[in-house]
């Protein structure tokens, strides 16, 4: 039993990783738009991941579950949160994550103007009496690291996501 535990959190870990961090605007991230001392050197690009959720939480603050969905694995400070950290509209329920969504992601019911005028980040304790649904996510991709702008996205979504890895979401 310990070992399936494990092997949940190890694979949540995972995703969380890969679809983790703030991302900057695509704009910012492509060759033409890097400053002369910027080009020819090697700059890492968060992954970029797609979601759907179960309802709409686009304003809500995500934290990630553990496998069971009783435990915080992570949380944002409040500091951490401002307009650059919500997701992006793609239509049609999908979002470009630029928090950190992940197959053990749960919503609070904070919103982001709420948590980030908080003194200092709630307890793990009053972290799960706040989670709204944690199971909110019903699809998740990762587009890898290539710098895209929202209409590649749209694109991507419209044919299917070619090139990009869907997250099992199955058990968790």
């Amino acid at each position: 039993m310990k070992i399936a535990h494990i092997i949940i959190l190890c694979a949540a870990a995972s995703a969380l990783f890969a679809c983790s961090g703030a991302h900057k605007s695509v704009e910012a991230e492509t060759p033409a738009a890097l400053s002369e001392g910027q080009q020819g050197r090697a700059v890492a690009l968060p992954h970029v991941c797609i979601y759907r959720m179960r309802a709409d939480y686009a304003n809500l603050v995500p934290i990630t579950l553990d496998g069971t969905r009783t435990k915080v694995v992570a949380y944002p400070a409040p500091t951490d949160l401002n307009e650059t950290q919500k997701p992006v509209p793609l239509g049609n329920g999908w979002y470009w994550d630029r928090r950190g969504v992940s197959a053990g992601t749960a919503f609070t019911d904070f919103t982001y103007e709420q948590y980030a005028d908080l003194p200092e980040a709630p307890s793990h304790a009053e972290l799960l009496r706040h989670v709204k649904d944690r199971f909110p996510i019903v699809e998740l991709w990762d587009c890898g690291t290539q710098a895209r702008t929202t209409d590649d996205l749209k694109a991507l979504i419209k044919n299917g996501f070619p090139g990009c890895k869907k997250y099992s979401l199955d058990g968790i």
